[in-house]
């Protein structure tokens, strides 16, 4: 995904889901149709990325809302994985009353980012307004949840808040519940530390935190700890 192999990396998104239904993480899921959309949003199925030419045209203070689209548009084309640039044209889509497209948006920014927990509580409370993603409020919930814990809540509540008459308390207490209700993994846990280019270390932990074994993308061969890449 992140080395721009977007139709590659859906494939095995998909497959993943579809052999592992019974695996409660809806994060392959939610990449899966990430990637979908991009492909189909942006009609590629691979690209050379340039993330800090994306990134340095995301800036779009000062555009009306159909200028930002259009220039944001073309920032996607340099880099379809540049959270900024759908962050700010789910921000767009949202001011044209586009709510589909302003939760992709900030989907789309939450998956990338990941520590966005503005993006992520965006996108849930889009999720909760009638369209056709209402089916990944619980996916998009826990995901957060996982990725930013308590700072996803303070997100949701700031958000919810703003929204005049919106039930944000109820909303937080049905968050919490659905957290609450999905036991905690009682396996281990991966690290992927990117590399140059769109290579990246994998580094397998026990369920204690306890380096296992690290791999390299390009062998999958376990390797020594102590073969370190940029100081990780």
């Amino acid at each position: 995904m992140f080395g721009g192999r977007y139709s590659e990396a859906h494939e095995l998104f998909r497959t993943y889901v579809d052999a592992n239904s019974e695996v409660d993480d809806g994060e392959w899921h939610l990449k899966s149709l990430a990637l979908a959309e991009i492909i189909k949003f942006l009609d590629i199925e691979k690209q050379a990325r340039n993330h800090f030419e994306a990134t340095r045209q995301a800036d779009i203070k000062g555009l009306s809302p159909g200028d930002a689209e259009v220039s944001l548009n073309k920032v996607l084309r340099s880099d379809a994985l540049c959270a900024l640039a759908w962050f700010n044209l789910a921000v767009t889509a949202h001011a044209q009353k586009k709510p589909d497209h302003a939760f992709l948006g900030f989907l789309l920014a939450g998956l990338i980012g990941r520590t966005d927990p503005d993006a992520w509580a965006n996108a849930l409370l889009l999720s909760l307004s009638p369209s056709k993603y209402n089916s990944l409020v619980v996916a998009v919930t826990l995901v957060a949840y996982k990725i930013n814990g308590d700072r996803f809540l303070d997100a949701l509540r700031k958000v919810a808040e703003r929204q005049q008459g919106f039930p944000a308390a109820k909303l937080l207490d049905f968050v919490r519940e659905v957290v609450n209700a999905v036991e905690s993994p009682k396996g281990g846990f991966e690290v992927r530390v990117l590399r140059e280019g769109s290579s990246y270390d994998l580094i397998q932990l026990g369920s204690d935190l306890t380096p296992m074994l690290q791999f390299s993308e390009e062998s999958t061969q376990p390797r020594p700890l102590n073969n370190k890449q940029d100081g990780h």
